[in-house]
């Protein structure tokens, strides 16, 4: 064991072997000596103060030795190495701080031939710190290229996240996370792709990309193939228009693995006729196939407009993939599309008449008999109307689905009328259904003829006549002189007497009337007023 006393230490070769501790004040001792080499577990304390004259590096000889630094207040360039020289650079940050720094061979694939073990022995559980390593060319493996700094952490060595990459040199810009407890790292050629964008994690690292995000790499020139793929293609990644295009479609090869193909999920769709909330019935995502032949579920956004949930038949209904996830492309703009299937409506069950009866009017107008209404367990929208011609149903109309009669014929004699009424739905189903309307009359009896009239021209009972019974067959009606000769005579109940006899106006005075319905051998007789006021 070699104490510092106060003095510097002068030394051709300088070598601790066995269990042997070199401790050195920096502040009073400063040992210089040629070479520097530690075997066994052999120790060097205060090693910023070893001043080296002969050789470019301390050489450590075993994995046990160690080298220890007094309190660091400023950046610390430690050469060390294991047969060939390295370079450690301790960075306290803020908080001056103490390590402890063995190295050993490794055996590790592509790495650098030696690891470091560094521990934090400062006191400060607060330590904020960094760590260089660099080392020459000379010590790299043939085609060491790609460098990453690695922890060891459960016998796996693992990439830290928060370091920085130069030509020859790796900085762990945080060892805060590592503090108190030694760690082993290495330099070694590291081509993990935790994203899968075909960019090695060191790689977008050095180009301060998002390791984590397939969608995020260095692309110069804008051409969406990162940049490392065209070096490795041996594209230009400074021309857009330059890239691999192995099918010559236009697209890049990088691009072109990565969009869709082929869907290989989709479904038709079977719609009931008139289902509103229909929308759930369509897939949210399809099972795609990407140019590479990786199988992957992407998200389907629908453009239903051609869908007509009121009309019966195959629509075809297209999507467009929704949001894709990172790198992710659609290149050849693959659209999904299925047949959207409305299905038949149900037929319309029945049809109802609220009233079948009606009064015959005394004019010749129209008359509201009933309103229909549909059975229809889907839909409550119906075309009904019916065809003219047929049965019953000129002598009548349909309007805003009201039966109304609507006639200038009479129909003299007759009570009972046949309809055929159609429903059509909006699906094109039809439903056809026969009505029996029942028209009232008045009784002859019960039909009032008025025995006064005032033929003046005024515009007010200038006329007379019994309209009513134009719904009556055989009608005959009669007027008389006072000498039984015959003034007016018609079978048409919507002929009315002016008063005149072969064109002359005739005196006022009483008259008679005689009224005759065959259809019921019903006779009547009356006197009638002339007026002329």
């Amino acid at each position: 064991m070699i104490l510092g006393t106060g003095s510097n230490l002068l030394a051709q070769g300088l070598t601790l072997s066995g269990d042997a501790a070199l401790f050195v004040n920096s502040q009073g001792m400063v040992v210089s000596t040629g070479s520097l080499k530690l075997s066994g577990t052999s120790q060097v304390h205060g090693v910023e103060a070893v001043l080296l004259t002969a050789s470019d590096f301390i050489e450590m000889k075993s994995p046990d030795a160690r080298l220890v630094t007094g309190q660091i207040l400023n950046s610390l360039n430690i050469p060390v190495g294991i047969g060939s020289r390295a370079s450690l650079n301790l960075k306290p940050g803020s908080n001056p701080a103490s390590f402890s720094i063995g190295m050993d061979k490794s055996e590790e694939e592509n790495s650098l031939p030696f690891k470091w073990k560094i521990r934090n022995v400062s006191s400060n559980q607060e330590l904020k710190t960094g760590i260089d390593f660099s080392w020459e060319k000379a010590v790299e493996p043939a085609d060491f290229e790609l460098k990453a700094l690695l922890i060891e952490e459960d016998g796996e060595w693992e990439l830290p996240l928060n370091q920085q990459v130069g030509e020859n040199m790796i900085s762990l810009v945080d060892f805060s996370e590592f503090e108190k407890e030694g760690s082993f790292f290495i330099v070694k050629n590291f081509t993990r792709d935790s994203d899968e964008d075909e960019v090695p994690d060191i790689i977008e690292i050095k180009n301060t990309t998002d390791l984590k995000d397939p969608g995020v790499y260095l692309d110069s020139d804008g051409d969406g193939v990162p940049d490392y793929v065209e070096i490795v293609d041996g594209t230009d990644p400074f021309d857009s228009n330059d890239y691999k295009d192995s099918v010559s479609d236009g697209v890049p090869d990088y691009i072109g693995f990565r969009s869709p193909l082929a869907f290989l999920d989709l479904e038709n769709v079977n719609i009931p006729w008139g289902l509103q909330n229909y929308t759930p019935l369509f897939q949210d995502s399809v099972l795609t196939m990407l140019g590479s032949g990786r199988l992957l579920k992407l998200p389907l956004n629908w453009n239903y407009q051609q869908l007509n949930i009121y009309a019966r038949g195959t629509y075809p209904v297209t999507s467009e993939l929704g949001l894709l996830p990172r790198g992710v492309f659609n290149a050849y703009n693959k659209i999904a599309t299925v047949d959207g299937i409305v299905l038949p409506k149900l037929d319309p069950q029945n049809i109802f008449l609220s009233n079948n009866t009606f009064e015959a009017p005394k004019s010749n107008q129209e008359v509201a008999i009933g309103s229909f209404m549909v059975e229809d367990a889907v839909d409550n929208i119906h075309l009904i109307g019916f065809e003219s011609g047929v049965m019953d149903n000129n002598f009548f109309k349909i309007e805003n689905d009201v039966l109304y009669w609507n006639s200038e014929d009479p129909a003299a004699g007759r009570t009972n009328f046949a309809i055929a009424v159609k429903v059509t739905d909006r699906d094109g189903n039809i439903l056809e259904k026969n009505f029996t309307i029942e028209r009232q009359r008045i009784s002859f009896a019960g039909i009032e003829v008025f025995n006064t009239f005032s033929p003046n021209n005024d515009g007010h009972n200038d006329t007379w006549g019994v309209p009513e019974l134009r719904y009556y067959r055989n009608v005959r009606i009669q007027v008389f002189d006072r000498g039984t000769d015959r003034l007016f005579y018609t079978e048409n109940p919507n002929e009315m007497w002016d008063g005149t006899f072969n064109g002359k106006e005739l005196p006022i005075g009483t008259y008679y009337w005689t009224i005759e319905v065959g259809e019921t051998g019903e006779v009547r007789k009356g006197m009638l007023n002339l007026l002329r006021k």
